[in-house]
């Protein structure tokens, strides 16, 4: 596992100064925003896509400050029922994965998308009234397993792995539904795992990561913080704006501010056990200005590797 970056969370910096910046702080590896919500401040897989010199400087620029690209990030959503959006986003993630096997990027990040009608996301989270359940499975009959079984195919054919966050919001959200969808479309498409967006739907990451197995392609350092006073009020399916984060039951944090460095240390254990080697790539979405918020959280992981590895020395030494 290497330590790693989501250069999106550097929107106010050049790549060139991203990859300083990560440098500084002892930060090796890169997830890249190459289009959908991310954007392409720093690179753009339609641009990249079919043209192997722009790759090539892409890749020469990161290697020359010592920064490995581990993952390119498209997250969208396809399947928008708004088709302007859905098409929009579709060619930018069919380009990443162009651009990926171009440079030799083991994976792409994404979002399954998530369907609705009449331009309007629908997502079915309940099972009763019958309609919901119902829904929930016209959206995966109709679209979700037909729009990634061929673009898993052409990921597969191009040596590239598909990373699906698991999000609410979108419809695979759960290891549950990270697995269906990998039953029907092959073990090209795998899981980024997010600790973040698993704590608020009540699901252990180390438990979800140990479900997951080999089809944990590629993981996110974040966590949450939730407010009880609030959570009694609004519940987990808070719909307060993320701008307004004073207001919600629940929001985002750096490792280690939601849940304590036990709970992080079981997730890197498990991850160890799966024989993860992918990158542990910060992504900051929290109160504090990034620059501050990643360097702390690189600061708190190599505290914490240190912490295991002392751990691991005195067991053996006890033991032996």
């Amino acid at each position: 596992m290497k330590l790693a970056a989501f250069a999106s969370c550097l929107p106010h910096n050049t790549l060139d100064e991203a990859l300083d910046y990560l440098v500084a702080h002892e930060i090796y590896g890169l997830e890249l925003g190459v289009g959908g919500y991310p954007g392409t401040r720093h690179a753009d897989a339609r641009l990249l896509a079919g043209d192997n010199a722009a790759c090539a400087r892409l890749r020469n620029t990161c290697q020359s400050h010592g920064v490995e690209p581990m993952a390119l990030s498209c997250h969208g959503n396809p399947l928008h029922p708004d088709a302007t959006i859905a098409a929009a986003h579709d060619g930018d993630f069919r380009a990443a994965l162009e651009a990926a096997s171009e440079m030799e990027i083991p994976v792409v990040v994404g979002f399954s998308g998530q369907p609705g009608t009449g331009g309007v996301l629908n997502w079915p989270v309940i099972g009763w009234p019958q309609e919901y359940a119902d829904q929930f499975e016209h959206q995966w009959r109709e679209s979700l397993i037909p729009y990634w079984q061929p673009l898993t195919e052409r990921a597969r054919a191009l040596g590239v792995k598909i990373a699906l966050e698991l999000h609410g919001g979108f419809a695979v959200h759960s290891p549950a539904t990270l697995r269906r969808l990998r039953e029907a479309c092959g073990p090209a498409l795998g899981a980024n795992v997010d600790p973040s967006h698993l704590w608020w739907q009540g699901i252990d990451p180390a438990r979800a990561i140990q479900r997951l197995g080999d089809a944990v392609f590629h993981v996110h350092l974040k966590d949450v913080c939730f407010r009880p006073d609030v959570m009694d009020d609004a519940g987990l399916l808070d719909c307060t704006p993320h701008a307004r984060m004073d207001e919600r039951a629940w929001y985002f944090a750096p490792p280690g501010e939601g849940h304590d460095a036990a709970a992080w240390q079981g997730i890197l254990d498990t991850l160890h056990a799966i024989d993860y080697c992918g990158a542990l790539s910060i992504e900051h979405e929290g109160y504090a200005p990034a620059t501050e918020a990643i360097a702390a959280t690189a600061r708190w992981m190599r505290a914490l590797s240190l912490r295991e590895r002392r751990s691991a020395t005195r067991t053996s030494t006890t033991t032996s």
